[in-house]
């Protein structure tokens, strides 16, 4: 009796062990998801003598950047910035801005991983208004 309980204890030890040592290939795994950035500050000058400055919308060097996120995994990109579509630029400065509010929405679309998150379609959509 006492061998038999032996031999149990030794499996199942063994088996937590082996078991222990397998990762879960849904724990690094990224649902896709959508987000930017705008740069609050613009370049001006030469290589030789660049300075940051902030900008204003209202200043006619303004010049409103936005960038996706670093984390953000993509295949494609949507921007839509006012009536104006851009398409696969993940960073790209806006010369023309128009007066009041700014809306700046980001279509991201990726392979979906629907084996770790089964109700992802491989598209989202993230709106930010800048004033």
């Amino acid at each position: 009796m006492k061998t038999i309980k032996i031999i149990v204890v030794s499996l199942l030890l063994s088996v937590i062990y082996l078991g222990c040592g397998k990762e879960d290939p849904c724990a690094n795994a990224k649902e896709v998801k959508a987000n930017f950035r705008s740069d609050e500050k613009m370049f001006v000058g030469s290589s030789l003598y660049p300075y940051i400055i902030p900008y204003d919308y209202t200043l006619l060097m303004g010049s409103p950047a936005f960038a996706i996120d670093s984390s953000v995994e993509w295949d494609s990109l949507e921007w839509r910035i006012g009536g104006e579509t851009i398409y696969n630029e993940p960073s790209f400065r806006r010369f023309s801005v128009p007066s009041g509010d700014l809306p700046v929405t980001l279509i991201v679309k990726k392979k979906p991983n629907t084996k770790c998150f089964p109700k992802d379609d491989g598209r989202d959509t993230i709106t930010k208004v800048y004033k």
